[in-house]
């Protein structure tokens, strides 16, 4: 029943109108209903009237008013009486007591003349009824109960109630869980007071469970029965004050309808040890259980970035959590979509952590392709889904950006993408400007001897000014899936090394050894001509056997009946450049991550490597000479200061710029161990004797 103080409360609350800028709630009925009781608090008075009258046709129709209703109407109802008095007040009010037996005018809401024909009308339309039930089966008072009039829920029943009803014969109901409703018809008269005490047959039995922390999920037998969240009895507070609990720190669930049987209860709750306990009911009757805690869970969660690079901001199922590096940051056991944003990409991960685990996450960015889509064409659309095969894609942070996007592409891409196999200076600025990726592609569809069709995708990375058209034709367009797939693969950067030089000689079993490199893993183990016959066991039957192996653990060798153990090293390789099936400027986006973010500092080495090559061969020169004139390479054997110092040469040479040349081939004749390719590659030096012999330095 809504009181004066509550309606001074509201009235007061509209008329501030710097309480908040934003509607209370934002149904039609309800902003109707606040600009009337605004201007009825106003001088504009009179104006509130056709206001109101709209708020009770839209009740009247049916409109939904939300969970305020019953205040917007008997509100609604009591203005409008105050508005239309004398003419149409009884009206109003004969409206308002149906609509709300129980309503009271309290205080100075109304002007007393007003109040006087609410309350006169009341009395000839009310009375009351005293209501209590008694539980059958053990004869005591019940406290916890509802009673109904006419089928609709009038109020609470604690011990004893007594509410205002409509006179006439009504159909009232006292209602409790797990009981037979008790119902009856009652003749009530106004200004009078009747009594009905109900008797409620237990037909069920229930239980009262009370957990920490409050919204606990309870399942009974594996169905979800919601949050512990109802409202926790008084008589367990003594029990929670000798667990050292307060009354806001658990949560109540109250389980209805049970028959006498064997039940489960699980207890789920984010960042705390799932709970299962068993529940046996031998009869009809309401079970209190003890309070109980769910055990806290955690897991940890390091992650940090590779070598010297710069921290990223780390989110964990979009929560901002900070600056890397992060050390063992306390979580709660889950699945979580880990990304780290950096200023030039993004590291995207899933991971899953259970109760005690103690996770370590290394953060590289991956490079970024910004997908302007498949260029609409009278030729028709490619027999695969290009955009389905984008997204699977592991390696690569996928962005599909709408190519009549302005704001994001000033220009029309297509024909800077398709119209030139070079990218100006003015189109490279265009297309950079809103969007920072490392990879742009497109794709459109062209016809060939007016019959045959072409899937013609686009590539074009920021770190290079070549363009790279391929086309697929759409009977073989499956060679385009190879191609993403090869784009996915993590480049081979490294090979292993075992520092030895082998040849097969014929009708002689094993191989020769030629050459042993006094920096190799096999340095002092073995001599130049010894034969190695096996590898673990196997017979071994070529040089490539030893050249191509995939890992770094120990091998065992039979070398002239001796037994040689030794591990190869990893060193840095050359990725060879194959501009016909492979993507240069896809592994070359690639190698620019990897060089700034692989956690293996001689990963990251390579890349750069690889990077200046690839930019070298695609005509990057000045980019390409400077990584090779500042990256450091100082191991003694394989790709190293001698191999940079050729790079340098090759790249003086493209410019025009001799004398440097020269100088740049004559200091690989000082490091005698370099070698081209891989560590098994040639002698650098060799190339540049080659190169200075040439007519044209």
């Amino acid at each position: 029943m809504l009181t004066g103080i509550l309606m001074l409360f509201l009235v007061t609350a509209l008329q501030d109108e710097t309480i908040s800028s934003e509607p209370l709630d934002p149904h039609p009925v309800q902003e109707l209903f606040r600009e009337a009781v605004q201007k009825y608090n106003s001088v504009k008075r009179p104006e509130s009237e056709a206001l109101f009258r709209r708020v009770w046709e839209d009740f009247s129709n049916g409109k939904e008013i939300g969970e305020d209703e019953g205040l917007v109407i008997t509100e609604t109802l009591k203005y409008l009486g105050s508005l239309t008095f004398p003419e149409e007040t009884q009206k109003w009010y004969e409206l308002l007591v149906r609509y709300d037996p129980g309503y009271e005018i309290v205080g100075n809401d109304l002007p007393p003349k007003i109040s006087k024909v609410f309350t006169d009308l009341k009395a000839t339309m009310v009375g009351t009824v005293r209501v209590s039930a008694i539980d059958a089966g053990t004869g005591l008072v019940v406290e916890d109960a509802t009673f109904h009039v006419d089928g609709r829920q009038t109020g609470p029943i604690y011990r004893e109630a007594v509410f205002s009803v409509l006179a006439g014969t009504r159909g009232v109901e006292i209602q409790k869980p797990n009981f037979v409703p008790s119902s009856t018809e009652l003749e009530v008269k106004a200004g009078q007071e009747s009594v009905y005490q109900g008797v409620l047959v237990r037909s069920s039995a229930g239980v009262v469970l009370v957990v920490s922390p409050p919204e606990t999920i309870v399942k009974l037998n594996d169905v979800d029965l919601g949050p512990a969240n109802d409202m926790v009895p008084s008589g367990y507070r003594q029990a929670l004050v000798e667990r050292g609990l307060t009354m806001d720190q658990v949560g109540a669930k109250m389980i209805n309808n049970l028959q006498p049987g064997d039940y489960s209860l699980t207890f789920e709750m984010p960042c705390y040890k799932t709970a299962y306990k068993q529940l046996s009911i031998d009869e009809l009757k309401t079970i209190t259980t003890l309070p109980f805690q769910l055990e806290p869970a955690g897991a940890f969660l390091t992650v940090k970035t590779a070598g010297d690079t710069a921290g990223g901001l780390l989110f964990l199922d979009q929560q901002r959590i900070g600056f890397l590096p992060v050390n063992a940051h306390r979580i709660c056991p889950g699945d979580y979509e880990l990304k780290v944003s950096f200023t030039d990409g993004e590291f995207i991960k899933r991971v899953s952590l259970e109760d005690g685990d103690h996770q370590e996450v290394t953060a590289e960015p991956l490079p970024s392709i910004a997908w302007l889509g498949l260029q609409e064409s009278e030729d028709g659309k490619p027999p695969t889904d290009l955009n389905a095969g984008l997204q699977a894609l592991n390696s690569w942070n996928i962005r599909s950006v709408d190519p009549h996007d302005t704001e994001l592409v000033p220009v029309n891409p297509f024909p800077i993408l398709f119209d030139s196999r070079e990218m100006t200076d003015q189109n490279e600025a265009d297309l950079t400007r809103n969007l920072k990726v490392d990879l742009f592609m497109a794709a459109r569809v062209v016809r060939r001897k007016t019959v045959i069709r072409y899937l013609e995708v686009a590539f074009w990375t920021p770190l290079s000014k070549k363009i790279d058209i391929k086309q697929f034709d759409f009977r073989e367009i499956g060679k385009f899936e190879t191609l993403l797939k090869e784009m996915d693969r993590f480049p081979a950067l490294t090979r292993p090394w075992l520092g030895i030089q082998t040849a097969r000689l014929r009708e002689i079993p094993g191989c020769k050894i030629l050459e042993v490199s006094p920096f190799g893993p096999m340095a002092n183990k073995v001599r130049v001509g010894s034969f190695v016959q096996s590898v673990n066991g196997n017979a071994l039957r070529n040089p490539g056997e030893l050249m191509n192996l995939k890992g770094l653990e120990e091998l065992t060798f039979d070398i002239d009946g001796t037994t040689v153990k030794a591990s190869p090293i990893p060193t840095i390789s050359e990725v060879p450049f194959d501009d016909e099936n492979f993507v240069p400027q896809a592994l070359l986006a690639r190698f620019e991550k990897l060089a700034k973010y692989h956690p293996d500092p001689l990963i990251r080495k390579s890349a750069l490597f690889n990077q200046a090559r690839y930019q070298f061969l695609l005509g990057d020169i000045t980019r390409a000479f400077d990584i090779f004139s500042s990256l450091r390479l100082e191991t003694k054997f394989g790709i190293n200061r001698g191999t940079l110092f050729y790079y340098q040469g090759l790249c003086f040479k493209q410019l025009k710029n001799m004398n440097e040349a020269s100088q740049a081939f004559q200091t690989v004749l000082e490091h005698p161990n370099s070698t081209l390719f891989d560590a098994y590659g040639p002698k650098a030096a060799f190339w540049a004797e080659a190169a200075l012999s040439s007519p044209n330095l």
